[in-house]
Parts: structure tokens; C-alpha cells; sequence
């Protein structure tokens, strides 16, 4: 009995000093906050998730003028009072979907241009091709035709898209020129004069008339720009 006792309330202090019972490597068995924590944090993560991927179809389906709060909640099974405590506004929520799909991209990118074992055209031309894959597809359109109606939809798009990968274009294409490949007096303007021959007008056309393209002819025209490119920063 005195060691049940004993017992009893060792795990009382174990329970009052830890929050949630786990295993604590200070205390012996007691309440850790930690792997409940995380696996609060990973559901929660899935579940937004779900509703940036619900959100993201209803608007590129709908528009995003169209796209509501309460729209989106429905169509999840959530509950509009979940949606704004997590993203505050439906831009906030826009500026959300936007990181996370920059996100993947740009880390794609960022290693597709750290590897300088592979020639400079075919790091151009892949990156044509994910360049017009990205700006023509129907997330894209749908955001960019809001933005024209919104500077707050406007500044996301810039921030998460053209103010990080420009930068990290151009510091590609200087040290390339720092490694004799190509002639250039500014990172910056380079990467201009290559986003100009690969997009050409082709997302303005996207934007008002909405004709896609295949993959085949977003690989010529990048291998067609970057050739134009090639011959304009020659050594």
C-alpha cells in the first residue's frame, strides 16, 4: 500500500508539472506537450491544406471575384469563422495560396539554379518551360486577372512570383558572366531582355482570350528564346 501510495504521487506531480501525457525525459512518465503538439500541427497543416486546394479550384473554376469566404467554407465543411481566423481575409487567404505555390516552385528552381554542371541552355530552357507552364496555367490567370482589379491581390502576386525569382535569375546569369559563358552589364536587366523573349505577349493574350497552348510549343519557344538570348550576351 505505502509503495501504491508512492506510486500515486509521483504521478500526481508528474501530471501537475506536464501539461499532456506522454513520456518525459525529465520527469519519467509524465505529460510532454511535445508529440501531441506536433500531431495537433500536422492535422491542422492537412487541413488547410484542404482548404487552399478547395479554394484554389473553386477560384480558378469560378473566379476569384466569384470565390467567397462562405463559398469556400461550404465546399469544405468548414466553418466561415475557421477561414478567417486562419487567413483573416479572402486575400489573405489568396496571399497564402500564392507562398505555397510559389514556395514549390521557386525551390525548384533555386536548386534547377545552383547546379552549374549543367549548360547554360539547357538551365535557360527548362526554365522557359516552367515559365510559361506557371504563367499561362489556370491558377495564374485566375490570380493575375484579379490583381488587375486589386493593388492588394497585385503586390502578393509581385512579392511571391517576379520579386523572388528575378533576383534569383539574375544572380544566375552573373556568374555565369563571372565565368566568361556570356557578356552582360547587369544580373537584373539580362533577366529582363530573357523574360521578354520567352513570354512575349503571350499572358496578355491568355489573360483576355484564354487559348492554351500544348508542351511542345512552350518547348520550342523556350528553346527559341533562349537561342535569341544566347546570341544577344555573346562573348
Amino acid at each position: 500500500m505505502k509503495y501504491g501510495l508512492l506510486s500515486y504521487l509521483l504521478l500526481l506531480y508528474d501530471i501537475r508539472t506536464n501539461e499532456y501525457g506522454c513520456y518525459n525525459s525529465t520527469h519519467g512518465y509524465g505529460f510532454d506537450k511535445a508529440p501531441m503538439r506536433t500531431t495537433q500541427m500536422k492535422k491542422r497543416d492537412k487541413r488547410r491544406d484542404e482548404i487552399l486546394d478547395i479554394a484554389k479550384a473553386m477560384m480558378v473554376r469560378l473566379g476569384v471575384e466569384q470565390t467567397t469566404m462562405l463559398r469556400i467554407a461550404q465546399e469544405a465543411g468548414a466553418s466561415k469563422e475557421t477561414l478567417y481566423n486562419w487567413f483573416g481575409t479572402k486575400t489573405g487567404l489568396i496571399e497564402a495560396l500564392c507562398l505555397r505555390e510559389a514556395e514549390i516552385i521557386n525551390d525548384q528552381l533555386r536548386e534547377a539554379l545552383g547546379d552549374d554542371s549543367q549548360r547554360i541552355e539547357t538551365v535557360l530552357e527548362n526554365l522557359g518551360v516552367g515559365l510559361l507552364h506557371t504563367l499561362l496555367g489556370e491558377w495564374s490567370l485566375a490570380v493575375n486577372r484579379a490583381a488587375m482589379q486589386s493593388p492588394e491581390i497585385a503586390e502578393t502576386v509581385l512579392k511571391s512570383g517576379r520579386f523572388i525569382v528575378g533576383p534569383m535569375v539574375a544572380e544566375y546569369l552573373e556568374r555565369q558572366a563571372a565565368s566568361g559563358l556570356i557578356r552582360i552589364e547587369s544580373g537584373d536587366d539580362a533577366f529582363r531582355t530573357l523574360f521578354g523573349l520567352i513570354m512575349r505577349d503571350s499572358q496578355i493574350r491568355a489573360l483576355f482570350w484564354n487559348r492554351a497552348e500544348d508542351s511542345a510549343t512552350y518547348q520550342q519557344r523556350a528553346h527559341n528564346a533562349v537561342a535569341q538570348f544566347l546570341t544577344l550576351v555573346a562573348t
